[in-house]
This record gives C-alpha cells, sequence and structure tokens, in this order.
C-alpha cells in the first residue's frame, strides 16, 4: 500500500510494492550490465556537484560510460567531447540508450526529476 508524504513542502505518494519492484529490477539489471559492458550513464546537472563529483568518477571507473549530460552551458562538452550533450531533461530520459541517470541539479527540482526518470525507466 502507498504513503503519502511531504517532501520540502509538495505531496508525494510513495508506493512501497512499485519501489521494491523496481530495486529489484535495478539490482538484476546493474548485475547483468557490470558483467556485460559499462553502464551508460546520463548526469543531469552540471554544476558544482555534476562537474566536481559525478562526471570525473563516472568517466574514469571501469563499471560506467559518460554518455550523457544535461547542461545549458557549453562547459560540459569542453571537458567531455565525447558525451553527448543535452539542454533538456526530458531528452536524457527519453533516450533508449541510458541506463542510469544521475540528478545534481537544485535540490527543489530532485524528488520530481527522480520521479520522471523512474517511471521511464519501467517503459524500458
Amino acid at each position: 500500500m502507498g504513503t503519502i508524504s511531504y517532501l520540502q513542502g509538495r505531496r508525494t505518494y510513495w508506493d512501497a510494492d512499485k519501489q521494491k519492484s523496481f530495486d529489484v529490477l535495478l539490482t538484476k539489471r546493474l548485475k547483468i550490465n557490470a558483467a556485460k559492458k559499462k553502464i551508460k550513464t546520463g548526469i543531469v546537472g552540471f554544476g558544482l556537484s555534476g562537474r566536481v563529483f559525478h562526471a570525473p568518477f563516472i568517466s574514469i571507473h571501469n563499471g560506467f560510460k559518460l554518455h550523457s549530460i544535461v547542461s545549458s552551458g557549453n562547459v560540459a562538452k569542453q571537458n567531455y567531447p565525447k558525451a553527448k550533450v543535452f539542454n533538456d531533461f526530458l531528452s536524457l530520459i527519453n533516450n533508449p540508450e541510458i541506463e542510469l541517470v544521475v540528478i545534481c541539479t537544485p535540490h527543489l527540482i530532485h524528488a520530481e526529476q527522480a520521479a520522471m526518470a523512474l517511471e521511464k525507466a519501467n517503459t524500458w
């Protein structure tokens, strides 16, 4: 059964059964991908967190491929020329090649973007 919670002033709905199903699916998918190939990863936001912490780690880790970055500026393309750079979040999550989304945007929109990415993941 789902529960209603309040996250940063927004009412959100969390379904424990869907979360468990998603966790199992994600765990299986990550195990399968780790054995076969690098996980194609997209980063949403290229501010301090995305630029300094997440992108460098993902780009050098053997288990991940920095596939795409959502950024409004040109710095992402200059720093990671092999990565695709999108101007909007929907382009990233609608890309069927993306297997993992790392959200590095301001906190106020984390929940909304995470929910959208999770819903899209259920259609892969």
